[in-house]
């Protein structure tokens, strides 16, 4: 876990930059030392859909006595610390 770097030049990429890509239907990734550009995963993308979307579906199917304002706050709250934790498990490869 944490950031990946350039395959070619070992530059580590920023937080912004994969999460930009990650919000952009997984964009490709250039390097801002080497212009190398980096294609996200399969395995990643799976992994990212897993830690955004398993928590939600986790969690619904144990509210259903709880109110609904709070049921959503939780839940956008999962959601939320799972779009910003991606990042650190998205992986790239140079294309």
């Amino acid at each position: 876990m944490g950031l990946q770097t350039c395959d070619n030049c070992g530059d580590r990429f920023k937080w912004s930059q994969i999460y930009k890509s990650f919000m952009i239907f997984y964009k490709p990734i250039r390097c801002s030392e080497c212009d190398t550009v980096h294609h996200v995963s399969f395995s990643s993308r799976i992994i990212a859909s897993l830690l955004t979307f398993l928590p939600l579906g986790i969690y619904g199917t144990t509210t259903i006595y709880q109110s609904i304002s709070y049921s959503f706050l939780i839940a956008l709250l999962l959601f939320s610390l799972g779009l910003f934790i991606s990042p650190f498990f998205m992986r790239y490869r140079s294309a």
